[in-house]
Order: structure tokens, then sequence, then C-alpha cells
């Protein structure tokens, strides 16, 4: 477990190329500030689980993150063995040993509760503390009323200050700015139970639709500021889905509009063009016009922003693809976030990148 009081950032991040691309473009020095909360699922086309490993440990190796195996979701559904694999990670049985087996060898994971089956939840909180990594919970809104009673119950097996606990809103709107008392007292009633743990605040709002949008705020970060602000002196750590989003799209429709998108600490500018056919010219274009804005940094130098040079020069091994313009787009929202509260240190990335 990394030292909690250290941690500024929690990004939830799923094991799809686009969020493990931005994670393994940035600079070394931002990972080893960067603290994230992966979720196992199937990787593309890949047969087998050792191939998502290897995916995480070439973008984030030999560093300590979360790793939860997940629920399957509606996009993951067949019988390759990749699939069943899973399945025996989520199978409740003596405390999930399948899951605690499969975490004891991988030193770097740090353990993230199941919640699936409650009766199982004291034996997998017994075998997960045997691996002295800490353990972290994360609990949708709709169980918030049982945060309390989980970190109590991981509190008789593990040091308080080597516990996390996320509370998700999942996908959110500007509503959740009117969820700052709630949340308040549901954190209360966790530090009352275990008083040095830390809380992890996350959501997602990041937007489905662009067709009208030029901007948003990142109301995930304000609101955050607003809890944060409510409870001076407690351990609260911000997270967010690296401006991915919480659900994912049905399919249908053809390839998006091409977009370039850009994020500053407070802000998204969305940079969209009309798809008539030349998707390349598009994205020039849209690259472009984002360099010209106002939420462009020249200062801020990361992968992410080279892409979007890179685009407006001309070059077309750049963002070609929504998947690369999502890339760059994560790339750039986890420095920002990840140096909020030290914003002069995200400028120093001193690092050569990738072009593939």
């Amino acid at each position: 477990m990394r030292d909690l009081h250290d941690v500024s950032y929690v990004p939830l991040l799923s094991v799809r190329p686009a969020e493990l691309r931005a994670l393994k473009e940035l600079p070394n020095r931002s990972k080893d500030r960067l603290f994230p909360y992966s979720t196992l699922r199937p990787w593309t086309s890949a047969r087998h689980l050792d191939t998502v490993l290897s995916k995480i440990d070439e973008a984030y190796p030999d560093r300590p993150l979360i790793v939860d195996a997940g629920l399957p979701d509606a996009g993951e559904t067949g019988t390759r063995p990749v699939h069943l694999e899973l399945q025996e990670l989520r199978e409740p049985t003596d405390g999930y040993r399948n899951w605690f087996e499969f975490l004891e060898g991988r030193e770097n994971f740090v353990p993230a509760l199941q919640l699936s089956d409650p009766d199982e939840l004291e034996r997998q909180i017994e075998l997960l503390a045997s691996l002295g990594r800490g353990i972290a919970a994360r609990f949708p809104s709709h169980l918030f009323g049982t945060a309390a009673g989980v970190a109590q119950a991981i509190g008789e097996y593990v040091p308080g200050d080597q516990i996390c606990i996320v509370l998700d809103f999942e996908q959110a709107s500007r509503h959740l700015l009117t969820q700052a008392l709630t949340t308040k007292n549901t954190i209360e009633n966790i530090l009352e139970a275990v008083p040095a743990c830390a809380v992890s605040i996350s959501a997602s709002s990041f937007p489905m639709d662009f067709t009208d949008r030029t901007e948003q705020e990142i109301y995930e970060r304000r609101f955050f500021n607003e809890v944060r602000e409510q409870l001076p002196g407690s351990n609260l750590i911000y997270s967010d889905r690296g401006s991915a989003r919480a659900e994912r799209q049905n399919g249908g429709g053809g390839a998006p509009a091409p977009r370039v998108d850009l994020a500053t600490v407070g802000q998204w500018g969305f940079f969209r063009e009309i798809d008539v056919g030349d998707r390349d010219q598009a994205y020039f274009d849209a690259a472009t016009r984002a360099i010209n804005s106002p939420y462009w940094d020249e200062d801020l130098h990361v992968w992410g922003t080279q892409m979007v040079q890179r685009t407006a020069a001309g070059d077309e091994t750049a963002i070609v693809s929504p998947a690369r313009s999502t890339a760059a787009r994560i790339n750039i929202h986890l420095q920002q976030q990840l140096f909020y509260d030290d914003p002069n240190s995200k400028y120093d990335t001193d690092e050569d990148w990738s072009d593939d």
C-alpha cells in the first residue's frame, strides 16, 4: 500500500486500450505519485487473463496499484478462457479464495474487496489482510450506507492508515453538486468507525453527447473541493475516471464525429468537426482549433499535448481515431488532476514518448 497521506489522486481506470495507453505515456515522475484503481476485464480479443496483466504491467510497471476483480459489464460476454478466468476470480467460496490466491503472487497489486457476497466478507478480509498490503473497498452510491460497517470490519484486521474507502457516484451530472452534505455525513460515519482511514470520492461527469457542446465544467472536482472544505483535517483523496465515462455507450451509428478534447484543472474543452468524408482533415481542423483556444497550455509537455500538436502539424500518424483522441485526452487530464494542489509541478515532464 502506498502511504495514503502522500496520495492526491486515485483515478479509476478500466483495462481498455485508450485508458492504459494514457497511463503508459505519463511521465515516470507522475506515475510515481499516482495511485490507480484498476478494474480487470477482458482485453479486446485476448484469450487469456495473462494478456490483461501484461498490458497493466506494460503501462504501470513495478508500482503499487489497487486491483479490483470487478463485475461483468454489459459488453463483457463470451466464452473465451479470459471470461471463465474472471468468473473464477469472482467466485465467493471460502472468502473469495481464488481472488486471494491470484493476488498472492502479484506483490504490487493492492487488493480491493469484492462485496457481492456479504456472508464471505469477514473471511475475505482476513485473507486479504494476510497479504500485508492494505485493503481498498469501492462502494457505488446505493451501498454508501454499508461503507462504515465494512470499514470497521476491515479495521479489525488492517491498520486504519492502510485502508482506502472509495465512494463512487459513477456517472454523474451537475446534480452531483447538491449531494455534498449527505456525502459529508457518510464520510463522518466512516471516519467515526476508522478514524485513520482514507476516503476517496469518485465520479464521472464526462458527457455522453457533444452535438451542441463545446465545453463543460469538471463537476466532480468542484464537488470534491466542497466536501473537503467541510471536513478539514480528514484524509480525503480525489478520484474520477480520468475523463472517461462511468458507463459504456451502446454501439451502433458508426464512428463518432472527429473530435479533439482538452482538459484544464476545472474544465473540458471540446473541438468537434462534422465528418464529411475526410476524417484526417477533420482531426487536423479540430486540433488546430484546440491549440488556438484558451484551453491550450503551451507549457504543458506530455504525450497527450504532443499528440494534439502533431495532429495540428499534419502528422497522419497522430490522432487519427476516436481511441487515439480519447487516450490523448485522458493523458492530459491525469496530469492536470494529479498536480491540482501543486500546479507548478505538472510542467516538470522531461520525457521521451513513443510514436506507435
